[in-house]
């Protein structure tokens, strides 16, 4: 018997003047080993040269499609209309400054093959400054059978939430979408996708990411997502407002009666409140200790101290690539 053919999975790439980086994640999409693979750049009106490197792509690699907005749409509108132009059954953004393994589609295809529970596979993922792996991102095993269980899983593990760019099963992505561009919105959608079925993390294969982005300074990506003064100087606090509101109003929490979704976005919203607290007093901790050892034992030792703090985040697992070598 011929085995059925393997599922298209689409990487798509919004992206907005970035071609010199641009073309680091295109490369990294074409170099994957899975097959078949729809490669979609989704471009938002950019002037560099953008358009010629993914014409130029395209050109020389059917996988590769070309589409260009009109006008600067918006993040958020450019990044769900990567999902409305999906061919794939399977799908994942790559943001154009990221790159992957060559084998992380295949590495999660496997994973969401083997067990049809599965809605997203992402990797852990290293996060670059300046060319340095600094940190890498935490791990999720977001499998409980029961949905409340599982949402209340991420939400007790929330971190840089990389698992927003692993590689989904696209009907559950569009039910957990549309993606705005509002504070913790990526939490939303990843949280809604646990509501829907099982996500993981794998240690095998990796993303790479670079710090920053449009969130960097999140007070000001806070004021202009809609929030007033006090609550962009809050953000974490706000943001766990949104997400009850999200539990108690999203049509990917319609499985779950009113009581139920009443009593999760409550649950919830005190999961992030504790692990905000818990934050907040490690961080004063460190503080206190920089401060410390810069009036004692001088600022050879502070900045040794610094590197430190700074390679390993308190919160962040050790590289788990040294198990297996990267």
């Amino acid at each position: 018997m011929t085995p059925a053919p393997a599922p298209v999975v689409t990487v798509a790439i919004p992206t907005f003047n970035r071609s010199g980086l641009l073309a680091r994640a295109l490369a990294s999409a074409r170099a994957q080993t899975y097959e078949p693979l729809d490669i979609l750049i989704l471009d938002n009106a950019s002037t560099d040269e953008t358009r010629t490197l993914a014409e130029d792509a395209a050109a020389v690699d059917g996988r590769v499609r070309y589409v260009r907005q009109a006008t600067n749409v918006g993040v958020a509108a450019n990044f769900n209309a990567c999902l409305a132009e999906s061919r794939g059954e399977y799908f994942m953004w790559l943001a154009d400054d990221d790159w992957i393994d060559a084998d992380y589609v295949s590495k999660c295809m496997a994973e969401l093959l083997a067990d049809p529970g599965l809605v997203l596979v992402a990797a852990v993922t290293g996060y670059y400054s300046e060319g340095e792996l600094v940190m890498t991102g935490e791990e999720l095993d977001v499998t409980a059978g029961a949905s409340y269980r599982r949402v209340l899983q991420f939400y007790g593990n929330l971190g840089h939430n990389s698992a927003f760019y692993g590689v989904a099963r696209t009907e559950a992505m569009r039910e957990a979408t549309p993606f705005r561009e509002t504070l913790c919105d990526d939490w939303l959608v990843v949280a809604r996708l646990a509501a829907i079925g099982k996500l993981r993390t794998i240690r095998t294969t990796r993303m790479h990411k670079s710090m920053g982005g449009i969130s960097g300074d999140i007070y000001a990506f806070a004021r202009s997502s809609g929030l007033g003064h006090w609550q962009a100087r809050f953000p974490f606090v706000s943001a766990s407002f949104l997400v009850a509101a999200d539990i108690r109003t999203n049509a990917a929490y319609a499985a779950l009666a009113p009581a139920q979704r009443r009593r999760l976005s409550r649950a919830a919203q005190r999961r992030i409140l504790g692990r905000i607290a818990i934050d907040n007093a490690v961080h004063r901790s460190r503080l206190g200790v920089l401060r410390l050892v810069g009036a004692c034992a001088g600022d050879e030792r502070l900045a040794r101290l610094r590197a430190v703090y700074q390679r390993r985040p308190w919160r962040d697992p050790a590289d788990p690539i040294a198990d297996f070598g990267s």
